[in-house]
């Protein structure tokens, strides 16, 4: 019987006991001791409108946002389609080379076999070493890329120097390729958009001949005589041509496009750190006190506004000496030595000190310019302005004024002594040597007063014309060819082949005047009916010992030396 009710097989329609229904009868009201009914609440009319709300506003949104990228926008969104399987990349152009006026690399760049086929690769710029070009032709920054290969700088960019100040000229045009490719990575298509167009060729009037003579000359007495820097500048009175520009301390551009190792890294930051500051380029952009160079445009000055004549001559006893009216030790003005009765031709040639505080704020019987005079006539000459040079750092040369003082010192009442030494380029005063190259050329020229230029941009070079006396400058050009003359502070140039009319400077710095800035400017040739002027030369040592023997003049003699020997056309000059 058991096993039978086992086994005994299902009926497939059971029957359904009354019981079994009425235990899943359900009840209205929640027993939970019996686990049995449900709690009962019909959906708000408002939950119902806010959901359809929500609803409405998802497929209008949706729809919104549809419309946006196939309709709107729709060039923005296909631009972005085609990105992800189009890659763009830059071909960069070649950097306009920079050569001397002879056609001489000083900077090229690496050359690449087929520039076209080479995408994102960058041309390599070099410059000429060791010829005192560092600091005039500067460096630039190549194009740079982040992490991911995109670039952040798509240009090169001229960072000092003529590389900045031509960045427009040199740069080019950089071009684009575009390379499809499909899922795979593999290019299905490549073509160039815009070809490259390469920077000009910029063609400097500099002869690198003659900036490594003076780059060799400033190097080698600099280093010898413990002076802090110079420069040297040489240039066409008539065109402003600026053939030589050198400077020193100099530094090597090549370390700042194409450092590679860790010493080369710390040399170039060690250059942004020095103290002798050989990043400055002093020819072109330096102010320094000059000292006597300043006394032939004191001299027009004086003769101009009737303040001597040709032939005043002025006793120098070796110091000027003020008495103190309020019963104090005297003032003394002294001068580098006792010249005796000097007029104003030889006042230049011996660069008498007190002649010319005599002459700039007078003393007893003898009428002076006055600080306002010496401030206008110099100012005329150029000396309270920049020159225009195209080269970037410039700045406007200081002419010791009033104003000036009030400006510059808490004391700023105006002294007679100021004047005194205002007159000999010595207080407040500061020039450039490009500057005082200028000036100098008006002299040389008869009052042309030219802007110098480093490159040749194609255009006409530009002048101002000074209103200048003929028999005044006369006497000042007089005055400077005898300090080129035997017995004269420039005596070095007695025995060129050609005749200079020059001036020296020796102007005094610190506080005990324990430093000087040794200066020699002039010009040539000299009284060559053949040959009228045509060069102004200046070079300056910076900063060296007060006891030191050696003089700019001397200096600058072996330049035109080297000149001489190497025969080249800016110390030859045709005699027939």
């Amino acid at each position: 019987m058991f096993w039978s009710k086992i086994f005994a097989k299902k009926n497939k329609y059971e029957e359904i006991l009354p019981e079994e229904i009425f235990l899943d009868s359900r009840k209205e009201k929640l027993d939970f001791a019996s686990g049995e009914g449900v709690i009962s609440k019909p959906v708000l009319q408002s939950h119902f409108t806010l959901s359809l709300l929500v609803l409405f506003f998802i497929f209008t949104l949706f729809i919104y946002k549809a419309y946006s990228i196939q309709i709107t926008n729709y060039e923005l969104w296909a631009e972005r389609s085609k990105n992800n399987f189009i890659n763009k990349a830059y071909i960069f152009a070649y950097r306009g080379m920079i050569k001397d006026r002879n056609g001489v690399p000083l900077a090229w760049n690496d050359s690449i076999d087929n520039k076209l086929e080479d995408i994102n690769s960058i041309p390599k710029r070099h410059y000429i070493e060791g010829a005192g070009f560092g600091n005039l032709l500067g460096f630039l920054s190549y194009p740079k890329q982040d992490s991911n290969g995109v670039f952040w700088q798509d240009d090169f960019k001229g960072m000092e120097g003529l590389e900045k100040y031509y960045d427009s000229v040199l740069a080019g045009e950089k071009g684009d390729r575009v390379i499809e490719v499909n899922v795979k990575g593999d290019i299905v298509r490549d073509n160039i958009i815009n070809h490259p167009k390469d920077g000009q060729v910029l063609n400097l009037y500099i002869d690198s001949k003659v900036q490594e003579f003076f780059y060799n000359r400033l190097k080698e007495v600099v280093e010898a005589q413990k002076f802090q820097g110079g420069a040297g500048v040489l240039m066409d009175v008539n065109t402003g041509e600026v053939i030589a520009a050198a400077s020193y301390p100099d530094y090597d551009n090549n370390l700042f496009v194409n450092a590679t190792t860790s010493d080369d890294k710390k040399q170039k930051s060690n250059y942004l750190e020095r103290k002798d500051t050989p990043m400055l380029n002093r020819a072109l952009a330096g102010l320094y006190t000059p000292g006597s160079v300043v006394k032939p445009f004191m001299g027009y000055a004086a003769l101009n506004a009737g303040v001597i004549d040709q032939w005043t001559n002025i006793l120098s006893t070796g110091a000027l000496v003020i008495k103190n009216k309020y019963g104090g030790p005297d003032t003394i003005f002294r001068d580098w030595k006792a010249h005796g009765y000097v007029d104003l031709r030889h006042a230049l040639a011996v660069s008498s000190d007190e002649y010319f505080y005599q002459v700039g704020g007078g003393y007893k019987d003898q009428e002076g310019l006055g600080i306002a005079r010496i401030d206008q006539y110099m100012s005329m000459f150029g000396f309270a302005s920049s020159t225009g040079v195209d080269f970037i750092g410039e700045k406007d040369g200081i002419i010791p004024t009033p104003e000036w003082k009030k400006k510059t010192f808490e004391d700023g009442d105006w002294l007679l002594g100021n004047t005194y030494h205002s007159a000999i380029g010595q207080y407040g005063f500061k020039v450039s040597p490009v500057s005082l190259a200028r000036s100098i050329a008006s002299i040389a020229t008869g009052g042309k007063l030219v802007t110098p230029r480093i490159a040749d941009t194609g255009q006409e070079a530009t002048s101002t014309y000074l209103q200048l006396d003929g028999a005044d400058l006369k006497a000042i050009r007089e005055g400077m060819h005898l300090s080129a003359s035997e017995g004269g502070t420039a005596h070095y140039f007695n025995n060129l082949p050609f005749e200079v009319a020059a001036k020296t400077g020796t102007a005094q710095l610190g506080v005990n005047n324990e430093r000087v800035n040794s200066w020699s400017t002039g010009y040539y040739p000299y009284n060559d009916p053949k040959n009228p002027p045509k060069y102004v030369f200046v070079f300056l040592m910076e900063g060296g010992p007060a006891n030191n023997t050696v003089g700019a003049s001397k200096i600058m003699r072996e330049v035109f030396q080297d000149m001489l020997d190497d025969k080249l056309p800016y110390v030859t000059f045709d005699q027939n």
